[in-house]
């Protein structure tokens, strides 16, 4: 069953306690999605750990990620992007790429490299989009995305995204109150 289109998808950073729901995402990724992101049959079972991650939320569910791994000998890195089945065309992939961007900026990289699957046409499409480079080399396509100096909007998109993190950690749980005995206020 497809979501209505105007679902509210909150986007936020990843830490390590959202390793299960990075798991679960990938795990309903179909086959060729998994082949198109990975670039190899995959059962998604132990991605490697990205250095930083978004995630974009509809309710509690986790239904994007966007995650980056520096690269030690240059001021760049590698971009990665997967989006729930149910929620693709929604623009998820494009504002995690832009979260992603923003996160690299502020780091000082010059550029984030993407490597899909030549076929992989939604992704390739979008990075064109964002003004990327592309170089296919069938079976595999490598896409270089420019980055420019970061900006006080760059570094706000990362604080706002951070914010939503800190704001759902530090929530007390819903159904107890904020003192033992004292009913919470309405």
């Amino acid at each position: 069953m497809c979501p209505p289109r105007a679902v509210t998808v909150r986007f936020r950073r990843l830490d390590a306690r959202d390793r299960t729901a990075r798991l679960a995402l990938f795990a309903r990724l179909e086959p060729e999605a998994r082949r198109a992101r990975w670039l190899a049959a995959s059962d998604a079972a132990a991605p490697p750990e990205p250095a930083l991650a978004l995630g974009a939320f509809c309710g509690p569910r986790l239904v994007g990620v966007g995650e980056l791994y520096p690269w030690t000998e240059a001021a760049a890195g590698e971009l990665a992007l997967a989006v729930d089945p149910v929620f693709r065309r929604r623009g998820i992939g494009r504002a995690l790429l832009e979260r992603a961007a923003a996160l690299a900026r502020n780091r000082f990289w010059r550029a984030l490299f993407a490597f899909c699957a030549a076929d992989n046409a939604a992704v390739l499409a979008l990075v064109r989009r964002c003004g990327a480079r592309l170089r296919l080399e069938p079976p595999e396509a490598y896409a270089i995305v420019p980055l420019l100096s970061p900006t006080p909007a760059t570094f706000a998109l990362e604080f706002l995204d951070l914010a939503e993190l800190w704001r759902e950690r530090l929530r007390p749980p819903a159904a107890t109150a904020p003192f033992p005995g004292i009913a919470r206020p309405r």
